[in-house]
């Protein structure tokens, strides 16, 4: 199943989850939801092959484009990992930036981001680090690097980088305590979580023992 298959099905399921029994699903109904997720992956597509334009205006605009369009544009993720060595720093910085609007699906892009830390160019780095902390604790491998830069002596003109960093750290070490707590509260045996701030709320823990009883 191509691209267009997949998101036409998963428009689909979407349109008979939100009903309340299959019967009333009509054929105008479904295609009035179809359509416009037909019509936002072509402008993907449209977008992801401007990437590779020979105008830098074009490759600009195509990641603006694409980092409008949040985690929709989730199938360019490769397309703008490629971008992050455009040779113009523009390009490179608007498709950090569109990996970061992606978020936690733009997690193939984490090594890329990574090395996009070394980048000449202070716009491409900022967007680099707010993309990492953006895709959340799937960044983790990026926590050397990212405590590297807090703890290195820069100029005033790269403080906004060391500020982008403390924010991307937070992003991605309190959301993976969140996610171990989530996970440690709903384990069958223990609804005690390693880490005392994030402890499950009795209401959790009688509901969980609820469940069991019933």
């Amino acid at each position: 199943m191509g691209i267009a298959g997949f998101v036409s099905l998963t428009a689909l399921m979407r349109v008979v989850s939100q009903l309340s029994t299959p019967r009333q699903l009509s054929v105008p109904t479904a295609y009035s939801n179809l359509k416009p997720m037909e019509e936002t992956l072509e402008s993907i597509r449209e977008a992801r092959e401007s990437l590779y334009s020979t105008s830098v205006e074009t490759r600009v605009n195509a990641t603006a484009r694409l980092g409008a369009l949040g985690s929709k544009a989730t199938c360019a993720t490769m397309a703008l990992i490629d971008t992050l060595e455009d040779p113009d720093r523009s390009v490179r910085a608007g498709a950090a930036q569109a990996l970061g609007n992606i978020g936690r699906y733009a997690y193939p892009a984490i090594p890329a981001l990574i090395r996009v830390l070394k980048d000449n160019d202070s716009t491409v780095r900022f967007h680099a680090i707010e993309a990492l902390g953006k895709i959340g604790p799937a960044s983790h491998p990026a926590v050397p690097a990212l405590t590297a830069i807090l703890k290195e002596k820069v100029s005033n003109e790269r403080l906004n980088e060391r500020s982008a960093a403390a924010v991307a750290l937070n992003q991605i070490t309190v959301s993976s305590l969140v996610h171990q707590s989530h996970v440690r509260c709903h384990s069958p045996d223990t609804c005690l979580s390693v880490h005392a701030p994030l402890k499950c709320s009795p209401i959790a823990e009688q509901s969980r023992y609820s469940r069991s009883l019933n």
